[in-house]
């Protein structure tokens, strides 16, 4: 493999992995918001995985107040 085509692979593999770790502050951040279930962020994570109404429910917080518009 070439020295440029290393590079570039060395390049997406870290904009990838950047990435990721901005979805899951993102992720994070929507599970501290969410208020309806008073746990740790650790227990609202597993909750969210095994509950499709509740992870609705977290997306909901995540992006009520939003200041996407």
């Amino acid at each position: 493999m070439s020295l440029s085509m290393r590079m570039n692979v060395e390049f997406v593999l870290c904009t990838v992995h950047r990435i990721i770790l901005k979805l899951r502050r993102i992720a994070l951040n929507a599970l501290g918001r969410e208020s309806s279930f008073r746990r740790s962020i650790r227990q609202k994570s597993r909750r969210a995985a095994m509950n499709d109404q509740y992870m609705v429910s977290v997306l909901a917080a995540a992006f009520s107040n939003s200041t996407l518009s």
